[in-house]
């Protein structure tokens, strides 16, 4: 007779069912369960907050650039909300050098883009002097741009 038979021949008792179920659930059942619930603590992504200043007042548009360092170079972008604002989320512990881009022309003329002018120099990461170290977890980094 078969362990995965649920019903016991009308010689077996009762409890012998019992005994094949239970051995069925902590056989088959508790472990796919207990490999299910493993996989649910993901690790929560690194994410920088902050607010982009300069000359004391937040810059209205644009964009934020984070240049990871240690041979990857790789880039990840935000945009600078109208309030100055920036979220910059997934960014691996590490280095970062950062630049800040002004906001391109307005595809729609009636909602033109803010002026702002950013140095030049500010708008390369590799040239603009600003870095930042990422540490694991939520944090805050306002960028003061400093002609």
């Amino acid at each position: 007779m078969s362990i995965l038979q649920p019903r016991p021949a009308a010689s077996e008792g009762v409890g012998l069912a019992l005994r094949r179920w239970r051995v069925l659930l902590s056989c088959c059942v508790l472990p796919l369960a207990m490999l299910g619930l493993s996989g649910c603590s993901k690790p929560k992504p690194n994410q920088v907050t902050g607010k982009v200043m300069l000359r004391g007042a937040p810059v209205p548009g644009g964009t934020v650039i984070f240049e990871e360092q240690g041979g990857k170079n790789t880039r990840t972008t935000s945009i600078i909300e109208t309030d100055g604002s920036y979220r910059m989320v997934n960014i691996p512990p590490g280095t970062v050098k950062i630049g800040v881009v002004p906001p391109g022309k307005s595809s729609d003329p009636a909602k033109p883009n803010p002026k702002v002018d950013i140095p030049v120099k500010l708008q390369d990461p590799k040239k603009s002097g600003l870095e930042y170290t990422v540490v694991k977890g939520d944090q805050k980094y306002d960028i003061d741009l400093k002609p």
